[in-house]
Formats: C-alpha cells, sequence, structure tokens
C-alpha cells in the first residue's frame, strides 16, 4: 500500500510538471486514476468528430483505451462503444467448413440459399456425402473431408440451409482449420431441425479490425476492444 501510493504520488508530480500530454501519457495516467482534468481534457483533445480516437484517422486499440479510461472516471462512452461494436470481422486467416448432415439410410435433397439465389444438392444415404453441380461462388466441395469450403469472400454471410426427405433430423455446423492446414475445429454451436425445416447457418467467430479501413483481424486491438466491452456489460462470447 506505502508503495503504491507513493507511486501514485510520483505520477501526479509528473504529469503536473508536464506541460502537455500525449494521447498515451493521458490516457493511461485517466486509468491510473491520476491526471484529474489535465488527463482527461488532453484525452478529450485528441477525438474525432466520430467519438473515436484518435481525430487523424481513429484506430480500435486507441478508442478501446480511451473507453476504459473514460469507464474507470464515471465519464459517458457509450458512442465510443458503440463504435467499437462496429468494427468486428469474421478472421480470414482461417479455412471455414460447412457440414450438412442428416440421419443414415435414406437420401436426403437439401439446398444452400445466399445472396438470393438458391443452390440445390443431395445427401447420399451415409448422411454425409455431397452431390452437385455447383454451390455457387461462396461454396467448393471437398470429397475427402465431404464439406462445404466457404469462400473467404463470403465468411460473413448468413446461409439458410434446408432438407427434405424420410429422415428424422438434419444437423449444420461449421468447423474451422489454419491456414496453413493441420488440425481441423469444430464449432460447438451446431443445430438440428426436422425434414422440412430452415436453418440460417452464420460463422458466429469474431475479431477486431485495426481500423474502420482494415479487412483482417487484429490481435492488440481485439485485446483493448475486448477488455473495454466486457466494462460495459457488453456480450464478447
Amino acid at each position: 500500500s506505502e508503495k503504491s501510493d507513493k507511486a501514485f504520488s510520483c505520477l501526479e508530480d509528473e504529469i503536473s510538471k508536464n506541460p502537455s500530454l500525449t494521447f498515451q501519457q493521458s490516457v493511461f495516467s485517466m486509468m491510473a486514476g491520476a491526471g484529474g482534468t489535465k488527463a482527461s481534457n488532453s484525452v478529450q483533445s485528441f477525438k474525432s468528430s466520430e467519438e473515436c480516437w484518435p481525430k487523424d484517422g481513429c484506430k480500435v486499440k486507441e478508442t478501446a483505451q480511451a473507453a476504459i479510461a473514460y469507464n474507470k472516471q464515471g465519464k459517458n462512452n457509450d458512442k465510443a462503444v458503440q463504435w467499437l461494436e462496429n468494427q468486428t470481422t469474421v478472421p480470414k486467416d482461417l479455412k471455414w467448413y460447412l457440414q450438412v448432415l442428416t440421419d443414415e439410410g435414406t437420401d436426403a435433397s437439401c439446398s444452400v440459399k445466399y445472396d438470393g439465389n438458391s443452390y440445390s444438392f443431395s445427401i447420399e444415404e451415409d448422411g454425409f456425402t455431397l452431390n452437385s453441380q455447383s454451390y455457387g461462388n461462396c461454396f467448393t466441395y471437398d470429397p475427402q473431408l465431404t464439406w462445404l469450403k466457404v469462400s473467404e469472400n463470403c465468411v460473413d454471410k448468413r446461409f439458410e440451409v434446408g432438407c427434405n426427405g424420410d429422415f428424422s433430423k438434419f444437423k449444420t455446423t461449421f468447423s474451422y482449420m489454419d491456414s496453413s492446414g493441420g488440425t481441423t475445429y469444430l464449432s460447438s454451436l451446431s443445430q438440428s431441425s426436422d425434414a422440412g425445416g430452415i436453418q440460417i447457418a452464420e460463422i458466429k467467430a469474431k475479431c477486431f479490425k485495426k481500423d474502420s479501413s482494415s479487412s483482417g483481424c487484429d490481435y492488440e486491438s481485439s485485446l483493448w476492444a475486448t477488455l473495454a466491452l466486457v466494462q460495459e456489460g457488453k456480450s464478447v462470447a
């Protein structure tokens, strides 16, 4: 406790002696509960008109840090949090596959619909081998895995999958592996429906981009943004 008090006193002294604070100095001072109005005003001066940070080009990490600092000081950061929630993407450095399965013993007639088009395919009696002339631009069939590989350009789309036939249930789930290959992981979010039902298949895995103009995941930005949203009680599961 004594060492903590001395560190806090040292921090306050350094802030008061410094004629101007950088964004990082300001935001971490606020996180520590130090700097008072000086640190708060400094962080505010770096904000863009879009309620994100910094003003010369909003980035996820910096906006998340500001949101955490505002939360620490009890300041309203609703707009910053809202901006962060809109900066997610699906990890595209993974290979994604859609599995469609039915009960063994009977053929099934199925379809997958997206972008206003529907593509028909059948599932053989083994319950997992697929047959079709075309699955559209979003899928290619992998006969070894008997799964539909999702195109990188389509990982953020919603797919409608339906199956008919003399069976009780059909199931859909996503699996994924690293782009370089290796272990295949099955998603825990599988769906099961009766024959004639329709399922909405959507890749739920999300990460955060570096900024609004980026397309891929950024590890450090994802860490800061996740922490900022958790502190606001937002779901990041």
